[in-house]
């Protein structure tokens, strides 16, 4: 079995370095590849990203992408999925570089998907799922969105993107990720084409901690954008394709 993470960062540098000793712990980074993205960061991700990489004892299962642009946290996900369609890998797990989840859980995703080869999503709203230091207006808003969403999809939706997830490749190759957003709405249109496509997912209940990051993302702006992609789902409108091209470099 074919297996790759991908890590991607923004304005992390000292919580990528915690995610990547955790990778390194864990002996995650010991046999599968994993590559990096950087979506431009200003406050010195990239060469942390760099340092780290260099001085791990399983450096050459590391890959370090730097984005040309800031291509948004779609831009950067959508990278590490045509990577992975074009290496043919079996799966892609994507962790946000912030160090909100807990490395341990992917190893109970990889096992999911093992066992079932379906996309396997981490949740941060089921009843076994841990949230440290997370606001309770939050938890409240995301539950209520993910009933929403549950009501009008007919499937049963417990998070619309966390920072730990695991896709069947091939589950990817039916969706032009051209059409999907760029921005924070990016989880919320691939799930949306999962569940067109009728795709077998499961929901995995993980642990999730806020502490010294810096969230980049403006809460009723993101919901709304949710709203309104759910809304042009279920009145079959399709979404304009996108002919921005995402360009990285690989740095050594």
């Amino acid at each position: 079995m074919k297996g790759l993470v991908a890590i991607t960062c923004y304005n992390c540098r000292d919580q990528v370095s915690r995610v990547i000793d955790s990778l390194d712990k864990h002996s995650i980074s010991s046999d599968t590849e994993i590559i990096l993205i950087d979506n431009r960061s200003i406050d010195g991700t990239a060469s942390r990203i760099v340092e780290k990489i260099n001085n791990s004892k399983f450096k050459k299962n590391y890959k370090f992408f730097l984005n040309n642009e800031n291509y948004g946290l779609g831009g950067s996900q959508k990278i590490a999925f045509t990577y992975a369609l074009k290496n043919n890998y079996d799966y892609i797990a994507i962790i946000h570089g912030d160090d909100q989840a807990n490395i341990k859980d992917f190893k109970t995703l990889l096992n999911n998907y093992i066992s079932t080869k379906k996309t396997t999503l981490g949740s941060r709203f089921m009843s076994k799922s841990k949230r440290i230091g997370y606001q309770k207006s939050r938890v409240i808003g995301n539950i209520v969105l993910n009933i929403v969403f549950t009501l009008v999809t007919f499937r049963k939706t417990s998070d619309l993107g966390s920072g730990i997830n695991l896709f069947s490749v091939q589950d990817l190759r039916s969706i032009n990720l051209a059409t999907l957003s760029n921005t924070f709405n990016f989880n919320v249109d691939l799930l949306l084409n999962f569940y067109s496509n009728k795709a077998s997912i499961d929901f995995f209940p993980i642990t999730w901690t806020e502490t010294d990051q810096i969230s980049n993302a403006k809460n009723l702006n993101v919901a709304l954008g949710m709203l309104n992609s759910l809304l042009l789902w279920r009145l079959g409108i399709r979404k304009e394709i996108s002919n921005l091209k995402l360009e990285y470099t690989l740095i050594d």
